[in-house]
């Protein structure tokens, strides 16, 4: 039998065999923090070793390698028409992708079946004159066009995997596809900008401070270290701001790690890019973080680090969509140019990271990205 154990903050899976009625033990490290991603690798490894995949106590088993290979497409799904293998694409991907990612890519595919007049068409009967609808539609930007080539790439990715297609007819495409006009830099806040966003946020709040219908209560006191933490940790919105839509959104107290009593990293699960990752504090963001978690109190591990303090919805975690609002307020207050988004300062954070003397693959961990060409397209 097998069990969970945690050791220094990291799941071990333990075996247990009984030989002459003396428990013999052995335990392997699952190289994550989090008990639900352990859950399902515990759950995995049982399945795969009561099938006789591998035996617990060979000293050659890596359970990273073994567990990476099951998650590979097996070549047993059996279709012929595009149809049925866009279907087979969504099934595949359905236990890995957020339903917002399952939507864009049904936006993608369902115009390429209905419009291509590919939706009965055997998968190995087409061209790449078949393909091109998807891709190099009337009146769309070039940035577009890559858009839904990255799409059409990861199906026509699967096919391949799965034996469905013989022939990549997606890959010479993207040289037809016009070069995309960079875009990047003027979403990023620059520091100077980010001072004066934090300064007209301050100056604002002592004016209302200083009117009749002030109530402290509804005092937006996240709003400074919620917005850092886009800056300096290069955060996704909705890993620090909830949405209700998303099941891994909304920081919490356990994604908080402290050594010797000071904050030192956050530690996120996996999220839009699927792996683990651990983010350092900057002596800046701890400035700004600090002051505020002294003022929130005590937080046990699974709350929410930034809730409402007052009003209807006192109590909950701070929405995405109030952020939003509230970032593009003070944006305009402060005369910065509403080009500038929250994500922008995402980007801002790795540009930070690499001229600190981080390289590209230390930069890429840290943002989570799930391919290294995503962060070198990041503007220095």
């Amino acid at each position: 039998m097998a069990h969970l154990k945690k050791i220094n903050k990291v799941f071990y899976v333990r075996w247990i065999e009984y030989v002459d009625g003396k428990p013999m033990t052995k335990a392997r490290s699952l190289g994550t923090r989090y008990k639900d991603i352990a859950t399902k690798m515990l759950n995995e490894l049982t399945r795969l070793h009561d099938m006789g995949e591998f035996e617990y106590n060979d000293p050659s088993l890596d359970i990273k390698s073994l567990l990476a290979k099951e998650d590979k497409p097996k070549s047993t799904v059996r279709v012929r028409t595009c149809r049925e293998a866009v279907n087979a694409f969504y099934e595949y991907k359905s236990s890995l992708w957020t339903p917002q990612t399952m939507k864009t890519y049904k936006h993608v595919l369902e115009y390429w079946l209905n419009t291509g007049d590919v939706e009965n068409k055997p998968v190995r009967s087409l061209q790449a004159a078949h393909i091109r609808p998807a891709i190099f539609r009337k009146g769309i930007k070039a940035t577009t066009m890559h858009h839904y080539y990255r799409h059409m790439k990861s199906l026509w990715t699967y096919l391949l995997a799965m034996g469905i297609a013989k022939t990549d007819l997606v890959s010479p495409l993207k040289k037809q596809i016009p070069q995309k006009r960079d875009n990047t830099r003027p979403k990023m806040l620059t520091s100077e900008e980010f001072e004066l966003l934090i300064e007209t946020f301050e100056k604002d709040l002592e004016r209302k401070q200083s009117t009749y219908s002030y109530d402290k209560s509804l005092v937006q006191n996240w709003f400074i270290p919620l917005i850092s933490l886009y800056f300096f940790a290069g955060l996704r919105r909705s890993e620090v701001a909830y949405d209700g839509k998303i099941s891994y959104s909304g920081l919490k107290a356990e994604n908080l790690i402290y050594q010797n009593g000071t904050l030192k990293f956050i530690a996120l699960p996996p999220t839009k890019g699927r792996t683990e990752r651990i983010v350092p504090i900057s002596p800046k963001l701890r400035e700004y973080l600090e002051p505020y978690l002294k003022q929130r109190g005590t937080i046990y591990p699974g709350d929410y680090v930034f809730v409402y303090n007052g009003g209807q919805y006192k109590g909950e975690p701070v929405r995405a969509k109030k952020v939003y609002e509230v970032f593009n307020k003070y944006l305009k207050i402060a005369g910065i140019p509403s080009t500038r988004t929250l994500h922008g300062m995402r980007h801002s954070a790795v540009t930070s990271w690499i001229e600190q003397g981080f390289n590209t693959a230390e930069a890429q961990i840290m943002a989570g990205h799930s391919s290294i060409t995503v962060t070198k397209d990041i503007p220095i």
